[in-house]
Order: C-alpha cells, then structure tokens, then sequence
C-alpha cells in the first residue's frame, strides 16, 4: 500500500515538471535588439546529442541571478505566470535570449528589455554538440512567477556548471 501511495505521488507530480507547455498559450516577444547578428544561421537545432552549457553559472547561482533581478521589477503581489525564454546558443559565440513568452503575466516593455539585457551579459557557455561538431541550438528556460517574486526555473535542453 505505500508503495501504491509513493507511486501515484510520482504520477502526480512528475508532469509538472517533465512537460512543456506549448508555445501556443505564450504572448511572444521576439528580441529585436540590432546587435545580434543571426543571417548567417542556416540550421538551429532544438535537441542536440550533448546538450549545450552555461558555463558561468551553477543552477543556485543563476536561480539568485534571476531572483534578484526579477525583484527589481517591482511585481504586485498577485501577479503570477511563466516565463518561456528561447535562449540561442551559436558557435560563432554569440549567446542570447532570442525571444520571451508571457503565459498568465503581463511585463512592460521596460522590463522586458531588462530581461533581455540580463541575457546580454552572459558569455561563458559551451554550444552543444551533434555527431561530433558543434551546432547553433536553442535552450529553452522556464521562470515560474508566484506572488510577484521568482519561485523556480526549469531549464530544457541546456545545462549549468
């Protein structure tokens, strides 16, 4: 009986962080900042064989990273949602936040620059690699917002430190 107990607390809980929530109930904000130089990007891929590293951050670092920035934002208390960042990790170096996705939580344009801007300032990462060669590829970070404060990440297809 309490293996039956254990094992359907698994089934509960593990959906809520294995799946993905689709783009579709995102309001999208592409990141259209004239610095980026994205033409020459033939081929992104979404899953790599080894996923690509930011390297300049342990997860609890950058969990802090994000707290304190998200409370510079001035959130009310009742604003609660998800934020879906599409993070690009390219070989010719360049890393960055490509576009946000808003789901139940509406941000300004002032903070969502911020969050673009926090982005800007990363540049140790590791790309990800395919057969062997390292590839452009796409990461995809989710920021649940509970009370108008950070509450938790869940990163898909990229690691910390």
């Amino acid at each position: 009986m309490r293996y039956l107990l254990l094992f359907s607390s698994f089934l509960f809980v593990l959906p809520s962080f294995a799946q993905s929530i689709p783009n579709e109930e995102f309001d999208w904000f592409p990141n259209e900042s004239p610095a980026l130089e994205i033409d020459s990007i033939t081929c992104l891929f979404a899953k790599v064989e080894i996923d690509p590293v930011l390297k300049q951050f342990s997860r609890s670092e950058f969990e802090n990273f994000l707290a304190k920035a998200i409370s510079e934002w001035s959130l009310s208390d009742e604003q609660e949602g998800v934020l879906k960042l599409k993070l690009n990790f390219l070989k010719n170096g360049q890393f960055f936040l490509a576009s946000t996705g808003l789901k139940d939580i509406a941000l300004n344009e002032n903070q969502l620059n911020k969050l673009t801007s926090l982005f800007d300032n990363i540049h140790e990462f590791q790309c990800g690699k395919q057969m062997g060669e390292e590839v452009n590829c796409q990461g995809l970070l989710y920021v649940y917002i509970e009370r108008g404060a950070f509450r938790r990440i869940h990163p898909v297809n990229f690691l910390f430190n």
